[in-house]
């Protein structure tokens, strides 16, 4: 079963807007970690759009399929947005539907930190890219 797991998942820490290569990977779990806020936000959303491309450095666009995400729908960005606690201290994992994507995607983390005091937000991501469609002998 170890064998199987390491060879059928690719874990990629991640920046955002960087690109992915997902070739072969059916689907992928996104984690969205937001640290500590400063300055007393009134409130913090995070924004997260997926877009795609045939090839690496070519003209990305939004994912065509709402269903990107497992347990959100996507608007016509391919993008969702989160309410997140006005503390931050948050982990979120998405769950990514990426049969019906193209080869490269790039996954957009916008943090948006509301508030008159000068608020700052910060995110780190990684993604677990899985369901690798070639599977070991």
């Amino acid at each position: 079963m170890k064998r199987e797991l390491i060879q059928n998942i690719k874990v990629i820490p991640y920046k955002s807007r960087d690109t992915i290569d997902r070739e072969r990977f059916l689907s992928g779990v996104l984690a969205v970690s937001l640290g500590a806020a400063t300055g007393e936000p009134t409130g913090i959303t995070v924004k997260i759009a997926v877009t795609e491309c045939d090839t690496e450095a070519g003209g990305y666009t939004a994912v065509k399929d709402k269903h990107v995400f497992i347990d959100h729908t996507a608007d016509g960005e391919g993008a969702i947005t989160l309410t997140a606690d006005k503390s931050g201290n948050e982990l979120h994992n998405l769950d990514l539907d990426l049969a019906g994507c193209k080869k490269f995607i790039k996954i957009t983390v916008t943090v948006n930190c509301a508030g008159d005091s000068t608020p700052k937000c910060d995110a780190t991501c990684a993604i677990a890219l899985g369901d690798n469609a070639v599977q070991p002998v």
